[in-house]
């Protein structure tokens, strides 16, 4: 019989007890350049010599406060990777497959942006139709059709979703339903889109003057060369970039004592529950110490709800808290499924642990495995010339600066349990929150 030798893990390892938790190394910023092309535009680099990879973003802060018509904000950028002089959106995602590239596009509902992502080698192949996209579109109908009843399709389907009914109910009962970030999109609003209507906004918002510029890779002397020639010879537009005009938000809460509205879906299999409140967007003082506050409370794996509600309890699959930020404003929230008959349950459990949270310190030992968490996925977030380009971008475009991100990690290293009890009593009280569920 053949002699096999076998992995076998060393005898006396307990594998009930976790390994030690080490402090690991604090993050450092990484250091970026700022070129100028010929007609002034700024484009901020990270030069990796090393990786053989480019990435070119533009971003723009544009979105649902600048449309005149609902939803162009988000199918412009759709629609203009669709066509240019010469190509169709299948020949120019073919042309950019073929050059081992990719050009992704993506809309929040305050900003927008698009993405380059390819090889150094092949980027006097791949800069200039991606200048045509951003620059020359030319918004075909055949396309916007196509795009409109993808679009169509894929609504009716989500509006049959608890979840997605929840989510867009709270959103706008939390803002308003005029509100740009709380309106709902509608079948109708899809169908009275334009290709005249996109091409208009593109012409006076998604125009080089308000683009955010950003290049990360190997940055050759012929990729540098190739962007002053396709973006650095358009004239820009003699403005100062002005103030956002941002409506306030005009909540429309439920009348009910402790806000709760209870909707129904037929045939919905489970309730879906969204909770939450108004809060802030990242350039708030406590954005930081509350970020951490959030991951405590619920915004990982082995968060209390979590570790309470789902593990402990059974009442749901998955049960989660987050922030959601925008350029002016933000909001808290809480989100889950679960059984209708566990309905009661599973709010009452959600509510003690933020009563628990408002009444009682976090031990040492929770906030040690949470700083060290957060840390590490900081870390991770910034590995590589891809990684490192979202965090370059979040300093300028996102407005953290350099401030912001040595704030954040100040705030991991020194915060308490004080100040987290101290957080929890301003921001998860009880009565400051909107309830949500949509039951079958």
């Amino acid at each position: 019989m053949e002699n096999k030798q076998y992995l076998r893990a060393p005898m006396g390892i307990n594998r009930k007890i976790a390994p030690p938790i080490h402090t690991i190394i604090r993050p450092e910023l990484p250091k970026y350049k700022v070129v100028t092309l010929d007609n002034g535009l700024k484009v901020y680099t990270l030069h990796f010599p090393e990786h053989d990879i480019l990435k070119v973003e533009l971003d723009f802060h544009i979105g649902r406060p600048e449309e005149t018509q609902r939803m162009t904000a988000y199918m412009a950028p759709r629609l203009m990777r669709e066509g240019v002089d010469g190509m169709n959106g299948g020949a120019i995602a073919e042309h950019f497959d073929y050059f081992g590239s990719s050009v992704t596009t993506w809309s929040w509902l305050d900003a927008s942006g698009f993405i380059l992502t390819g090889l150094p080698k092949y980027a006097a192949q791949t800069i200039p139709v991606f200048a045509d996209i951003l620059l020359r579109p030319t918004f075909p109908q055949k396309e916007l059709d196509i795009l409109v009843e993808t679009h169509l399709q894929e609504l009716q389907v989500e509006l049959e979703k608890a979840d997605v009914i929840s989510y867009r109910v709270f959103t706008e009962r939390l803002y308003g339903a005029d509100h740009p970030l709380g309106y709902n999109s509608t079948a109708e609003d899809y169908r009275a889109i334009t290709c005249d209507s996109l091409r208009d906004f593109h012409q006076k918002h998604l125009h080089l003057s308000n683009a955010y510029f950003f290049l990360s890779g190997n940055i050759t002397d012929e990729v540098l060369s190739l962007m002053n020639q396709h973006f650095g010879q358009i004239t820009l537009l003699p403005q100062e970039r002005k103030a956002r005009l941002i409506p306030e938000p005009a909540p429309n809460w439920p009348k009910r004592k402790d806000k709760t509205l209870k909707l129904k879906q037929p045939g919905a299999l489970q309730t879906a529950l969204k909770m939450g409140r108004m809060l802030f967007n990242r350039l708030h003082p406590d954005f930081y110490d509350v970020q951490i506050m959030n991951i405590i409370f619920g915004g990982y794996f082995g968060s209390r709800l979590m570790s309470n509600i789902r593990e402990d309890k059974g009442f749901t699959y998955n049960i989660y808290s987050g922030i959601d930020t925008f350029y002016e404003t933000g909001y808290f929230y809480v989100s889950t499924e679960f059984n209708s008959d566990k309905r009661s349950a599973t709010l009452r459990a959600i509510r003690k642990e933020m009563k628990k949270m408002r009444e009682e310190l976090v031990s040492e030992e929770e906030l040690d495995m949470v700083r060290n968490y957060m840390t590490g996925a900081l870390l991770s977030g910034m590995d590589g010339p891809l990684s490192m380009s979202s965090v370059m971008r979040a300093v300028v475009f996102e407005r953290v600066g350099e401030e912001g991100f040595h704030r954040q990690v100040q705030a991991l290293a020194n915060i308490t349990p004080q100040r987290i009890q101290e957080l929890a009593q301003m921001y998860l009280r009880q009565e400051d929150f909107l309830t949500v569920m949509v039951s079958g």
